[in-house]
């Protein structure tokens, strides 16, 4: 995938409050991906607000800005114990009804393939770069009943590898006005390293659980860590 296509990979999480009149919010930024031919949207836990809501009121669209949303059916977190560190568990799962997508609206080079296997290895010069929808960006009318999410993108480098149990730390360049990066949480993150011709090798490290604007550190849950959640979830 062209590097310039990377950010069209995640998309904003909106959610169905069912209250008539103010339906719609958002949640934050999710990632599509499909693994053992099944469909999961992946985002940070912490997104669920404690765990309220139900699978149906997430909407995750076919694309960012489609008023088409992928159908879900259930949902999966990853349990925790009592005084567990708990920050690679930060992570919540959704499953896409495969049968009822509509194939020929599904732009599947914006869903990662996690049955692909990476031989990627990153290098001094290897950049990372996060997408995301930041709650400052996005914007909601309740009287026009209309919604505009956008997205945002920010550059870093590695600062700090496997910081916590299944945690990589970067810093980011900056924070390109943003007072807060807060509704990135479950963005994806990428890598690119170059390939000493001009281009890059792309991969997905993983997903953004928290970055904070002022520190400009940013906290990975990394892809290895999500690819192991999503074997035990398929069995």
């Amino acid at each position: 995938m062209k590097v310039k296509d990377l950010a069209n990979i995640v998309r904003p999480l909106i959610f169905d409050n069912e209250y008539e009149g103010y339906e719609h919010n958002s949640l934050g930024s999710c990632v599509v991906i499909e693994y053992a031919s099944r469909f999961f949207v992946i985002t940070a836990l912490h997104n669920n607000k404690g765990d309220v809501y139900e699978p149906k009121q997430f909407m995750v669209p076919y694309s960012s800005g489609s008023n088409l949303f992928f159908p879900t059916k259930e949902a999966f977190s990853v349990e925790t114990s009592e005084n567990e560190d708990t920050d690679h568990k930060d992570v919540f799962f959704i499953e896409i009804s495969r049968e009822d997508i509509e194939e020929d609206k599904l732009e599947l080079d914006t869903i990662i393939n996690f049955n692909e296997n990476y031989d990627i290895s990153s290098t001094m010069e290897t950049k990372y770069i996060v997408h995301g929808f930041p709650d400052e960006l996005q914007e909601i009318d309740f009287d026009k009943k209309v919604m505009k999410n956008r997205r945002f993108s920010v550059s870093g480098k590695l600062q700090s590898s496997e910081c916590y149990l299944g945690i990589d730390q970067i810093k980011f360049d900056g924070s390109a006005g943003l007072n807060s990066f807060r509704g990135m949480s479950g963005g994806g993150v990428f890598s690119l390293t170059p390939d000493g011709d001009g281009r890059y090798f792309n991969k997905f490290e993983g997903i953004l659980l928290r970055g904070t604007a002022t520190s400009l550190i940013g906290y990975v849950l990394k892809r290895e860590v999500i690819q192991k959640y999503l074997e035990k979830i398929i069995g």
